[in-house]
């Protein structure tokens, strides 16, 4: 039990020690230099970047969306042909909100995100 914690942990580090690596690949290889921005300052705006979408991963997916109310108004037309006892409200809360979330992206991202704006931090 022990080592699955230590290896997930060390998962983790190596995760964020590739992400962190490929935007600072990016960073020195393609992304534009001159006076104004150095290469350092887009650290900056990457690590806001990658905490903004790693709180959209926790967020995750799912719930009540433009399709629900379609198919709760075909139970309804079915519930009216076939004389059924399938109410409408069961529908919705069938499609209520169920956030399906990705944590260890979200993690992953968040850490990376973090030691990003250390990097820029320290740069300054």
């Amino acid at each position: 039990m022990v080592y699955r914690k230590l290896v997930r942990i060390i998962l983790l580090i190596v995760e964020v020690s590739v992400v962190v690596s490929i935007f600072a690949g990016i960073n020195f290889y393609m992304l534009p230099q001159n006076a104004y921005v150095k290469v350092y300052d887009w650290f900056f705006f990457e690590g806001i970047l990658c905490m903004v979408i790693g709180v959209l991963f926790f967020l995750g997916r799912g719930g009540i969306d433009r399709y629900t109310s379609g198919s709760a108004m075909t139970r309804a037309m079915a519930d009216a042909i076939y004389g059924t006892e399938y109410g409408v409200s069961e529908t919705f809360r069938k499609d209520k909100w169920k956030p399906q979330g990705f944590p260890k992206a979200a993690l992953v991202l968040w850490a990376s995100g973090i030691i990003m704006l250390l990097v820029y931090l320290l740069t300054l």
